[in-house]
Parts: structure tokens; C-alpha cells; sequence
């Protein structure tokens, strides 16, 4: 007799909320196509206290002054911070992009995007090389960063007597 009553408990706790359950299923089901109506109508369309106004008429006084956005997308490159080596070489991805020989030693920013390298030292100062595919282990060199014949690199490293 106990043990019936047990079962008739739970049939009937577990069974409600089984039916209950499907029921919210329908429903969840039901919303994404009825979603944005029920925002346009009850959310937007109330008081808000904290703008002291509707929603949907603070936008339609607004929407006679807006204008659409331009139609630029901004490039997108990787930042990295690197430093000048001795050889006046920057390294990035394995490869060594050149750069002119008074940056030696010196801090600078590399911009890294899918066709070049922009390598700047301060706003004035930049150098632009096409990029080479990864794991090349190549020497990028330009000709104006190439020193005339006969020339030798300053030498960053003087030897004390």
C-alpha cells in the first residue's frame, strides 16, 4: 500500500513536469519567430524611469538626424614590438626584413598584414617590405638600406682601450 503511494507521488510530480517541460520546449520553439514583435511592442513601447522616456519614440525623433556609416573596412595586421639587431635586420616569422642602418639598436613597431611588413620607427620614419611566406628563413634586403661599396657599418660596439 505504502509503496502506491509512493509510485502515485511520483508519477505525478515527474509527469506534470514532464508535460510542463514540453510545453516550455513549444514555446522556446515558438519565440525566435515571435521575438523581435514582442520586443517592438511591449519592451520598446513602455516608459523607462532612467530615460525618461519611450524607447521607440526617442528613436524615431533620432532617426531624422542619423546618417549611415562610410563603407570602410580597416586592415587588419598583427602588431609586434621587436628590436634592430647589429646587422640592421628585423626579425619576424623567421624571416629578417631590413631596415636603414641608424636604426640599429633601436625599438620598433612592425605591422605584419597578409601582403607586406610595414616596420616604423616614430611616426616620420617607415619602411615597407612585401612579406614573404612563413618559415623562409630569408633576408629581405632593399636596396636603399644596402650601404655603398667600400663603406663599413658604424661600429654600435666600440672597444675600450
Amino acid at each position: 500500500m505504502r509503496r502506491r503511494k509512493k509510485r502515485a507521488a511520483w508519477r505525478a510530480r515527474n509527469l506534470d513536469y514532464l508535460r510542463g517541460r514540453r510545453i516550455r520546449q513549444q514555446i522556446l520553439e515558438l519565440l525566435p519567430s515571435c521575438k523581435g514583435d514582442l520586443v517592438r511592442v511591449r519592451v520598446n513601447a513602455t516608459y523607462k524611469k532612467h530615460l525618461r522616456a519611450v524607447p521607440r519614440e526617442l528613436l524615431a525623433m533620432e532617426q531624422q538626424h542619423l546618417r549611415p556609416l562610410p563603407v570602410w573596412v580597416p586592415v587588419v595586421y598583427s602588431l609586434h614590438e621587436r628590436m634592430v639587431d647589429v646587422e640592421g635586420y628585423v626579425a619576424v616569422n623567421t624571416n629578417r626584413y631590413s631596415v636603414p642602418v641608424d636604426w640599429i639598436g633601436r625599438r620598433v613597431e612592425v605591422r605584419e598584414t597578409s601582403n607586406k611588413v610595414e616596420i616604423q620607427l616614430d611616426p616620420r620614419h617607415l619602411v615597407t617590405h612585401q612579406r614573404v611566406a612563413e618559415a623562409e628563413h630569408q633576408h629581405i634586403l632593399l636596396a636603399e638600406h644596402r650601404l655603398p661599396w667600400g663603406v663599413r657599418r658604424p661600429d654600435h660596439h666600440p672597444k675600450k682601450h
